[in-house]
């Protein structure tokens, strides 16, 4: 355990301290050049290959039974069990299509759905593998860095409340809006509307998904 410790810290040392000698001082603020420099680059390789030395000696991630055991294993629901939680009977919105995939680092889900006006939401749930909780709460892993400034470029954004859970209103420069907000387990839930003229109408399907059921199946 302090080996592994001590594995870590000289990793985010050696990450951080050579940062304005590799990416220049002016860039060094902006996390966007950070997170795309070479040498986090390096440092995610080395994080992985510490992580898998871990599993390798034994380490056990996932109970057996689990809502997570479950959702990364593919034979007794997969990811798809994500959306099934969250979005599987939405009242007023028909469901055009479903996708889910487990990544190396993450579980990933999406659905798209269509109201009786023909407006379409995307509804996409990210949940890292616990070997990668860390990685994804110090921000190291982009796949869900992209659904937040400073990756996603906004024009304006909003703190909101969706069913009791705290989540931001994002407006892109491109257009688009979304809205995010985070799951036990450092998950993460983007819903996205491609046309935001009026986004009163992605608030409305947001408001639709069943939040807590996807928390309750969470935490077991």
């Amino acid at each position: 355990m302090e080996k592994s410790f001590h594995n870590w810290v000289v990793l985010i040392t050696g990450l951080f301290y050579p940062l304005t000698g590799a990416i220049g001082t002016a860039h060094a603020d902006n996390l966007t050049d950070i997170l795309n420099s070479p040498r986090m680059a390096q440092f995610s390789l080395e994080s992985r290959q510490i992580m898998n030395r871990n599993a390798r000696r034994g380490r056990v991630w996932i109970k057996k039974g689990s809502s997570l055991y479950k959702i990364f294993n593919p034979s007794v629901g997969g990811p798809s069990l994500l959306i099934n939680w969250i979005g599987g009977n939405i009242s007023g919105y028909r469901k055009i299509n479903e996708h889910a995939q487990i990544k190396y680092e993450y579980a990933y889900a999406s659905a798209k759905y269509q109201n009786s006006n023909e407006k379409q939401f995307k509804v996409e749930v990210l949940l890292p593998h616990p070997k990668y909780r860390s990685s994804v709460e110090f921000g190291l892993i982009q796949a869900f860095n992209k659904y937040k400034p400073p990756v996603l470029k906004v024009k304006k954004q909003e703190v909101m409340s969706i069913k009791g859970h705290k989540a931001r209103l994002y407006i892109s420069t491109a257009n688009n809006c979304s809205i995010v907000l985070n799951t036990l387990k450092s998950g993460l839930i983007n819903i996205a509307q491609s046309d935001c003229r009026d986004f009163k109408g992605i608030i409305k399907f947001a408001r639709s998904l069943d939040l807590i059921r996807l928390k309750r199946k969470l935490s077991l």
